[in-house]
């Protein structure tokens, strides 16, 4: 039998992990953005055009894909509810 209230402390460290793992790729992606928003100001012609395209795809991709990470840390934050619920009214599982 799987021991509820140990899986629900290992699913909220993950969680806790993942937030981690957010917010610190989050801030690493910010600080590009903002490197990149200086050098744009004075990188010009047809390789500045081309990089600037590939950079501004590659942010549609980064939010993306911290859009679906939030989807996949907002089901896990669901199931641990639920488990929770169940662990505190004893049906286990």
């Amino acid at each position: 039998m799987i021991d509820t209230t140990a899986l629900i402390g290992v699913l909220n460290d993950y969680d806790a992990a993942l937030l981690r793992s957010r917010e610190a790729i989050q801030a690493a992606f910010e600080q590009l953005e903002q490197s990149w928003t200086m050098f744009a100001t004075v990188y010009s012609g047809q390789a500045a055009e081309q990089f600037a395209d590939m950079f501004n795809a590659s942010v549609l991709k980064m939010r993306e894909c911290n859009e679906a990470m939030d989807a996949i840390q907002k089901a896990l934050q669901v199931r641990i509810e639920v488990l929770t619920r169940l662990d505190t009214a004893g049906a286990g599982i």
